[in-house]
């Protein structure tokens, strides 16, 4: 992946251990911080990707053996991660990514699927008892036509202007978010469908892109 700061950055895993963080299980949305909110709404998304097209997640990001064997704790921990950064409003936003495994003659990946998110404050209403739905909107992503076997998967965030990358890193991070280097085509991508979740005082829009006959229920 391809960033700088205010672009796309790489999940970079080297090889030291650390303390695996574990997934919340059946927590209460209502308990839980605006941020916590959007981190497991990306984690619900992103385990349903991964899942509905077969990734190796640990293959995918060179994950060496001593992070654990199971894809739910990895997403967890990613997210973990992505709750920190959204605290200290270093990021913007984050993409989910599918493309070709290899590139094209101009060095490019052609994107097959692309789920976009942007994180912003809510802008201040003038009747505050006309809040909008709390929570989740549009269901989880889309179930793909074809889950593309052997797809290239990429995750990324969008950092927010001034970000010192240096400090992406581990021991502060489970994982160092750095810059990955690939380049992605999604020119040809249609946007098919919408959803999004709204906390109290942020809301997260997403948008999904694929090919056009890649639309809908398989």
């Amino acid at each position: 992946m391809m960033a700088s700061p205010g672009g796309n950055g790489g999940v970079g895993v080297g090889s030291l251990t650390y303390v695996q963080a574990q997934a919340k299980v059946g927590t209460v949305v209502g308990t839980l911080t605006n941020t916590e909110q959007i981190a497991m709404y990306l984690q619900d998304d992103l385990l349903k990707l991964i899942t509905d097209a077969g990734i190796d997640l640990f293959g995918a990001l060179n994950v060496p053996d001593d992070y654990g064997k199971d894809q739910a704790d990895l997403v967890a921990m990613i997210c973990a991660d992505i709750e920190q950064m959204l605290r200290r409003r270093l990021i913007s936003g984050a993409e989910i990514l599918l493309s070709d495994p290899d590139p094209d003659a101009n060095g490019r990946y052609v994107l097959r699927y692309q789920a976009s998110y942007k994180v912003e404050d809510k802008q201040a209403t003038i009747n505050p008892n006309a809040a909008e739905k709390l929570g989740p909107l549009g269901g989880t992503i889309k179930t793909l036509r074809q889950t593309f076997p052997g797809a290239r998967f990429a995750f990324g965030v969008t950092f927010r202007g001034g970000v010192a990358l240096n400090d992406i890193r581990r021991p502060f991070y489970l994982f160092d978010w750095l810059p990955n280097g690939g380049t992605f085509d999604g020119r040809h991508l249609v946007t098919f469908r919408f959803g999004g979740y709204n906390t109290s005082d942020t809301r997260v829009t997403r948008v999904e892109f694929a090919d056009a006959q890649n639309v809908g229920t398989p």
